[in-house]
């Protein structure tokens, strides 16, 4: 047992410094390419950016002001409010009225609103797939034009297009782009106490997986997929990259041909699409700001949204092969494949076995072995540190559109003090999805899979600016 928890110790030391090499460069290569001089966009370049909606009243008018902000050629850039008649039978207001409200007030020409009537939606892909069908681009092949895909809560930088245009006209081959994610909006307004911090651990803990794996995966992509078929580098540093249903940006051409947004997610089947045919999901340095949930028990059920996202990844590969894309490369997929598997059972499992281990050795009066472990965590909270101590840069880039405040140095303590609670607490979510998983294999009962709802101070914060 004393070789099982070294062997434990050591694996959470060496992706401790993993991730703080990894989060440090991804640091430097968002503070370099934010800082880039961009050009005005170009008449060249189109832009139809998709917003869908469900039970979203108050954040309507919120999410057409930050999307008015958006730079870009005028008459080349549409924004697309989409709402669905799920919500029709709601008691009150609905979206699709918040809509009508708002579009009314505002007068702007650049947004126009797709109702999705025709009964046959049942999710975020699905409403997506109707807006190109009303807009008449289902069969649209251009290269020219990009879909772009928010969230309600999403608060891009007002400069994400322009960045995004200067480096497809680099080079016409990127096709592909994905936003940095951060989840820090209305951190100010969550609540105090200990279950304050929870909640303010998990955006952080988004932010080292998406300092630490995403962009990480992402920059090497672009140049794992250049590689010949046969190529060892080719099969063993690919990723099975996900998009994010918001600050994804596809040339509809590509959109199209890897089969457009696909249920039950608009985003992860796609982003794994891409890697199994053997194209580049390019990491885009400008950060989206979103919410994090104000509620744990939300937090679960995000998790368990997110895990079943991840465990699709057979039925595209299945789909892509059918394509027969010609940069696949069927070696890479497996591996692909196998290393997501891995991600999927660190995400379930490896925080409770660190916890067993660090048990046993305070149990078995091993001092030395459970110094080693508790220094081992130690460093595994580096990376995580870095990114508390980052806050400035956030700040700086977000001050004028999102601004980002960051913690108090006692709220920063104390966040890095319940990281560790909050890695256990994300555990839960796969498990979940497993009894979903299991009762749906024996009762043939669906895996319930549900919108994150907002919290209360943003939809305040909707209301009110």
């Amino acid at each position: 047992m004393d070789f099982v928890a070294l062997a434990v110790f050591t694996f959470c030391l060496a992706i401790g410094a993993r991730n703080s090499i990894r989060v440090i460069r991804s640091i430097r290569w968002i503070r370099r390419e934010a800082a880039r001089p961009l050009g005005a966009g170009s008449p060249d370049v189109e832009f139809v950016i998709l917003l869908p909606l469900l039970r979203e009243t108050t954040l309507v008018a919120r999410l057409i002001r930050r999307m008015a902000a958006m730079r870009y050629v005028p008459g080349r850039l549409r924004f697309v409010l989409v709402t669905t008649s799920r919500e029709d039978d709601a008691a009150g207001p609905t979206t699709r009225d918040a809509v009508a409200r708002d579009l009314l007030s505002f007068r702007d020409e650049r947004f126009v609103h797709v109702h999705c009537d025709d009964g046959t939606d049942t999710c975020k892909a699905d409403q997506l797939n109707f807006a190109l069908r009303a807009l008449g681009l289902q069969d649209c092949r251009r290269d020219d034009l990009f879909v772009g895909v928010y969230d309600a809560d999403s608060t891009p930088d007002p400069r994400t297009l322009l960045y995004l245009v200067d480096r497809f006209l680099e080079d016409r081959s990127r096709d592909a782009f994905q936003q940095v994610p951060f989840y820090f909006h209305n951190t100010d307004d969550l609540p105090g106490g200990l279950r304050g911090l929870y909640l303010r651990s998990r955006p952080v803990h988004n932010a080292l997986f998406a300092l630490s794996v995403e962009v990480p995966g992402m920059r090497s992509q672009v140049r794992v997929v250049d590689l010949p078929c046969g190529s060892p580098s080719r099969v063993v540093r690919g990723w099975l990259s996900h998009a994010l249903g918001h600050g994804q940006f596809f040339r509809i051409d590509l959109l199209h041909r890897l089969g457009g947004f696909r249920p039950p997610s608009c985003d992860t089947q796609f982003g794994h699409a891409l890697a199994f045919a053997g194209v580049a999901l390019r990491p885009h340095p400008m950060l989206d700001v979103g919410e994090t949930p104000d509620s744990v028990r939300v937090l679960m059920k995000q998790g368990v949204v997110w895990f079943n996202s991840v465990n699709t990844f057979w039925r595209t590969k299945r789909f892509v092969d059918s394509l027969r894309p010609e940069n696949r490369c069927e070696a890479a997929s497996w591996f692909m494949m196998a290393r997501l598997v891995h991600s999927n059972i660190a995400w379930a499992c490896y925080p409770i076995v660190y916890l067993a281990c660090l048990a046993w050795s305070l149990l078995a009066a091993k001092p030395g072995l459970t110094a080693y472990g508790l220094a081992c965590w130690g460093v595994y909270l580096v990376p995580v540190a870095i990114i508390l101590g980052s806050f400035r840069l956030w700040g700086d880039l977000t001050r004028d559109y999102a601004p980002v405040h960051g913690f108090s140095r006692l709220t920063s303590l104390g966040v890095l003090l319940m990281f560790g609670v909050e890695k256990l607490g994300s555990c839960v979510s796969p498990w979940i999805w497993a009894a979903y998983r299991l009762r749906q294999l024996v009762a043939g009962r669906p895996i319930p899979l549900r919108k994150t709802e907002r919290s209360p101070s943003l939809s305040r914060l909707g209301e009110t600016e």
